[in-house]
């Protein structure tokens, strides 16, 4: 970036709405504590992660024709499912090193599902929704995670209209990202690079 006063560009690609919600929010809270202003692109791709990975394929090529100019970050938020986290990670590493791209590339990988990580702070959930909520393990089920956010937030007495996703934000938060960091691997791993790219973007005096 060569003004450094100017805020950091960062495109997020997203599968869902829900991923962009989460992420996103955890994007501008991580910038906040590193005192940095930030814009985001968001791209919600509807269609499972096959969608994203065309999608950004096809951003990649725009800016390589000079279509699109070049973030300073870019951040890919899609759920390892059965595919497993490495497997995903070597995905999206795939398509960014085939088209020779900077070093530039913030993973975030849910392992296996978004929602899992509105779950994984049981103080955060009981500060947004009155109650807290059963620690979630680790076992893959389609859509299981899904219900088990949506029963979770029911058994608070509220009733979650887009599938618990719409409390995003403010699970966000109330995150102890410290304690998280080292409870759930996916996350603290999105963490670690997202704040080792602040530090490396970091305007130095």
């Amino acid at each position: 970036m060569s003004d450094p006063l100017a805020p950091l560009q960062i495109s997020l690609f997203t599968e869902d709405i829900g991923h962009e919600k989460y992420v996103g929010k955890l994007i501008r809270r991580i910038a906040a504590e590193y005192e940095l202003s930030i814009t985001i692109q968001a791209v919600s791709v509807r269609g499972g992660h096959g969608k994203v990975f065309t999608e950004l394929r096809a951003y990649l090529v725009d800016i390589r024709r000079n279509v699109k100019s070049m973030p300073d970050i870019l951040v890919v938020a899609v759920d390892a499912n059965k595919r497993g986290v490495n497997k995903t990670r070597k995905e999206i590493n795939d398509i960014i090193d085939k088209f020779q791209m900077p070093d530039f590339v913030v993973h975030a990988v849910p392992d296996p599902h978004i929602e899992r990580w509105m779950l994984i702070d049981g103080s955060a959930f009981s500060a947004v929704f009155g109650k807290g909520c059963n620690a979630p393990d680790n076992e893959f089920g389609k859509s299981r995670y899904k219900k088990l956010l949506i029963e979770a937030i029911q058994a608070s007495g509220t009733t979650p209209l887009l599938g618990g996703m719409e409390f995003a934000d403010d699970i966000v938060d109330h995150l102890n990202l410290e304690k998280i960091r080292f409870a759930d691997k996916s996350f603290g791993d999105l963490l670690h690079e997202l704040e080792a790219m602040f530090r490396r973007l970091t305007p130095h005096p």
